[in-house]
């Protein structure tokens, strides 16, 4: 997955940035649901609760 911004609506993209290194790919990678705006995805980051949590997101 990777991320792009713009300032405006009327401003060129800025270029595409990776948001996960390809090593945490196969691990961390979300996982977009049916309603087009939650993702899931498991990581085993330090704020969770155990060994290896299930993560949800939601788009705005």
């Amino acid at each position: 997955i990777f991320l792009t911004t713009r300032p405006d609506n009327t401003s060129d993209w800025a270029p595409p940035r990776r948001l996960f290194p390809e090593s945490e790919a196969a691990y961390d990678i979300p996982q977009l649901l049916h309603d087009g705006k939650s993702f899931l995805f498991q990581s085993n980051r330090s704020a969770g609760y155990g060994a290896s949590d299930l993560w949800m997101g939601q788009l705005p």
